[in-house]
């Protein structure tokens, strides 16, 4: 299992059709997939909006730390690999987000709630 924090700000208005609520960072239907041996990269082939190395928080041995990796937004998901020899090789992710009904704002906006 993958654990760590990114900060992904959720909006939800308690329908019946509003999108599962994530528990921590990963959907318990994310958390599922990468749990299953044998899942395949659903995301392999598809061009991703942006894609790029970021940092993300994780939890070790050793307490809290940084780690480096290697990221990719889709049009719903933010998924993430160890590197991007690992991306470029078409493997699964290592973690994915799943961003239906998350929000996007700036620090300024997110302190002014």
């Amino acid at each position: 299992t993958s654990s760590g924090n990114l900060n992904v700000t959720e909006a939800h208005d308690n329908t019946p059709t509003s999108p599962p609520r994530t528990s921590g960072i990963f959907s318990a239907s994310a958390r599922a997939a990468f749990a299953s041996p044998g899942v395949v990269n659903e995301f392999a082939g598809k061009t991703p909006l942006h894609q790029g190395y970021l940092n993300k928080e994780g939890k070790g041995m050793m307490g809290k730390r940084w780690q480096q990796r290697y990221f990719a937004l889709y049009e719903n998901w933010l998924c993430y690999w160890i590197d991007i020899a690992e991306f470029n090789a078409g493997k699964k992710p290592k973690g994915q987000i799943d961003l239906r009904g998350c929000s996007l704002a700036t620090g300024e906006q997110h302190t002014k709630r």
